[in-house]
């Protein structure tokens, strides 16, 4: 991140290698290679969720698979979550994807 810039819903397409990315060692922010392999796995550990926070994931979920079939990378800024669905649910659903 240069100049304290943040980054929002940001996609990536067309097998863009992020391999060589270097994230900010911040804890803020992820990269993830098996992207899609991540989201389906994520999908799998929230159906026992409750159905007001599996909603929001679920959502999450398949607006990424959709850039997944042609992305195996991703990047996002934690902050981007916790500020959509709270820190507790946020910080969940990090961890099953650092996990998966």
């Amino acid at each position: 991140m240069v100049g304290g810039g943040k980054w929002i819903a940001l996609t990536f397409s067309d097998h863009c290698d992020l391999s060589t990315v270097v994230i900010p060692e911040d804890g803020r922010h992820r990269l993830y290679s098996r992207w899609e392999e991540r989201l389906k796995s994520l999908r799998e550990h929230i159906k026992d969720w409750a159905p007001a926070e599996k909603a929001d994931v679920e959502l999450f979920i398949d607006c990424n698979l959709v850039h997944a079939k042609k992305q195996e990378w991703h990047l996002f800024d934690i902050r981007e979550l916790t500020e959509d669905w709270g820190k507790t649910v946020a910080k969940r659903v990090v961890r099953l994807l650092d996990t998966a």
